[in-house]
């Protein structure tokens, strides 16, 4: 979310790690998640969104929150990297 785009997103798969809901009470989350697979959901997230963005302090938090979420493969690869690397060492262990 490089560019501070605002997510609406279906809750489905690992979303989750990416997006988090906004949340009024607390001010914190990144995005706006709809849960049911239904246009009335879309509408709902959608509103809220436009509802929020009418609120420029809040929807400049929420845009900043946003641009810090890390979309790259950078992360993720290292991950993979690291699992490889103790999968290898398991198997070299298990065939000693």
């Amino acid at each position: 979310m490089r560019y501070a785009t605002v997510p609406v997103v279906k809750s489905r798969g690992g979303v989750h790690q990416i997006v988090s809901d906004y949340d009024p009470e607390t001010d914190s989350g990144n995005g706006f998640i709809y849960y049911d697979y239904s246009p009335k959901a879309l509408f709902n997230a959608m509103g809220r969104a436009n509802d929020l963005y009418q609120q420029t302090d809040h929807w400049q938090r929420l845009m900043a929150r946003a641009r810090k979420v890390d979309m790259s493969w950078v992360e993720s690869a290292t991950e993979f990297t690291r699992l490889y690397a103790e999968l290898l060492r398991h198997q070299i262990a298990g065939a000693a």
